[in-house]
């Protein structure tokens, strides 16, 4: 069953329980309730006539009462010879079916008969009519002794009748407030389930649009209860898993662009690695026949060696570029900049001398980084070898370091734009002639891109009047600190 139907069908049978409950209270509750109240006004009547009576003997006993009697109560006081009778009662004939109402009022005197006689018919009312009475009287009996030290008895009847009368009416509107609660409890449980309903029925449609990935899927319920929390948080819940969703896709296009990439790479590499296993394979078959300038083993062997060596350093390039995943993978550390950069130069000072360049080094302001360490070190030892091979004798190759940022340039031609759009992918070179016999084998700048842009450190490559210009922007800060 849909909640619109069960909630309708609760609240209908909640409402007509709570009906007939209430209506079983009034039954049973209202006689209880009365028969209390006119206990305590029997009582209290009795208490008052008697206390008037033993404080003066001047009052007369008719007077006190015809003060104190009321109307559905009888008063019966009898003092000595003397008898009094006050008061009014129904009393209903059960045989025909009908009833009367019996007033007394007697008191000794000259009519000393007639009022014995309506004594009589008084107490035949309650003793001898008994059997035909259907109303039920609450009774209180006193003895005590008036002002004249006379012993007195008084009766105090107060009838029951009324409320005997309101339960009867109570089960003839019975079927009559039924059917009145019954419709007031329909509409008024029709409207209640709407209301509760149809925001759930909202929050329903809006999430089977949100099942099936709509963008535009909103829960516009704005209310401030637990249904306009509850959709609060659906429309939270939801944006989180779209942003979830656009990460995911991101991360997927770009493990298949590294995936197409390292295809592109190990096609490049292919092509790189047959150039000079095909030169080698050449010169070798030559020496084996004796054919050509070959025949010359002695001075063709160290070639073949010297081919092979340069090829075995291209394979490690190769395998060391693709170990690289694009993720950052080392921790970073504080270091001296100073420290780290002439720990790498030293090496390329040497090599710089040795093909009469220049090479200037300037650290005196380099300060305190963090960064990866090995990672950086061999991006600045890429970098700086790459100017070394493309700087002529007699140039000069300056590395200068100040707050973090170090800068590396070389003498050389500069670098046209259109060979700067390609000088970041593996095995790209400007100038192949020259490169292949005294440069690398065009990985190095590659591996430099990938560790700089890995942990997001800025970098540069451009011309200036003189040559090239690398800048390294190394953070002086542990941004980078997972």
């Amino acid at each position: 069953m849909k909640l619109f139907p069960k909630t309708f069908c609760y609240t209908l049978m909640l409402m007509i329980i709570i009906t007939l409950i209430g209506h079983g209270l009034m039954y049973f509750l209202i006689p209880a309730f009365y028969t209390n109240q006119k206990e305590s006004l029997a009582e209290s009547i009795g208490e008052e006539i008697i206390q008037q009576l033993q404080q003066s003997s001047e009052l007369s006993e008719d007077k006190v009462l015809e003060r104190y009697a009321k109307n559905k109560a009888f008063v019966n006081l009898t003092c000595g010879d003397k008898q009094y009778v006050y008061g009014s009662f129904y009393i209903e004939d059960a045989l025909n079916g009908n009833g009367k109402d019996y007033s007394f009022q007697a008191s000794p005197g000259d009519q000393a008969n007639d009022a014995q006689s309506n004594v009589t018919g008084a107490e035949q009312g309650i003793d001898g009519l008994a059997p035909y009475l259907t109303a039920q009287f609450v009774k209180r009996e006193f003895s005590f002794q008036n002002a004249d030290n006379e012993d007195c008895t008084l009766l105090i009847l107060v009838t029951l009748q009324p409320v005997n009368e309101t339960k009867g009416i109570v089960l003839e509107i019975l079927p009559i407030n039924l059917l009145i609660c019954f419709i007031i409890s329909a509409i008024v449980a029709f409207l209640y389930s709407r209301r509760l309903s149809t925001p759930i029925k909202k929050i329903s449609e809006t999430t089977e649009q949100m099942r099936l990935l709509k963008r535009n899927a909103v829960c516009e319920i704005r209310t401030k209860d637990e249904i306009g929390q509850l959709s609060q948080n659906i429309n939270a819940l939801y944006k989180e898993l779209l942003t979830s969703i656009d990460h995911l896709h991101a991360k997927i296009a770009h493990v298949s662009e590294v995936e197409q990439s390292k295809i592109d790479f190990m096609r490049a590499a292919s092509h790189e690695l047959k150039t000079p296993v095909s030169a080698v394979c050449t010169m070798l078959d030559s020496m084996i026949l004796g054919v050509g300038k070959f025949e010359d083993t002695d001075t063709y062997l160290p070639v073949c060696k010297e081919k092979m060596l340069q090829l075995s350093s291209m394979i490690q390039e190769v395998l060391d570029a693709s170990k690289l995943t694009g993720q950052p993978e080392e921790p970073i550390k504080k270091v001296q900049l100073s420290e780290l950069l002439h720990e790498v130069c030293n090496s390329y000072r040497l090599i710089a001398d040795s093909k009469g360049i220049v090479f200037y080094i300037e650290t005196e302001k380099a300060g305190v980084v963090h960064i990866p360490v090995k990672a950086v070190k061999r991006a600045i030892s890429n970098v700086i070898s790459n100017a070394v091979n493309y700087t002529n004798s007699g140039g000069k190759v300056s590395v200068i370091c100040s707050e973090g940022t170090i800068i590396v340039e070389n003498e050389c031609v500069p670098i046209s734009e259109k060979d700067l759009n390609h000088l970041f992918e593996a095995f790209y070179r400007p100038d192949y002639s020259r490169s292949r016999e005294t440069g690398g084998n065009g990985l190095g700048l590659y591996i430099t891109h990938k560790l700089l842009d890995t942990y997001k450190i800025p970098y540069s490559f451009m011309p200036y009047e003189h040559g090239m210009r690398f800048t390294i922007n190394c953070p002086t800060n542990n941004r980078f600190v997972k």
